[in-house]
């Protein structure tokens, strides 16, 4: 009886183990793996940002402070419906095809 409970630990134990290994392995996968994911999502990033950076800006800021000023500085969504003359805002304020 001890014989056959030797041989069965004999066959038991090297199995056990090699379980714990490939679960040990999987457990290493799948945390290389999120971490490829990480770096291919910073790289995209990167790419992204130098590519943008590269752009040359649609407008520089004096033409923007100069759009800024024909509207008054006047914050946006506080725009009265008519000026101080009395003349509707639409005949003096430069439509979207001039900005």
């Amino acid at each position: 009886m001890a014989l056959l409970g030797l041989v069965v630990i004999s066959y038991s134990l090297p199995a056990e183990l090699s379980l714990w290994a490939r679960m040990r392995s999987d457990r290493v996968a799948k945390r290389a793996a999120t971490s490829n994911v990480a770096m291919n999502v910073r790289d995209k990033y990167q790419r992204a940002k130098f590519e943008l950076d590269g752009l040359p800006a649609a407008r520089s800021a004096a033409e923007r402070l100069d759009r800024r000023n024909v509207l008054g500085g006047i914050p946006h969504g506080s725009v009265p419906s008519r000026a101080s003359s009395g003349a509707p805002l639409g005949a003096i304020l430069p439509t979207l095809q001039e900005i």
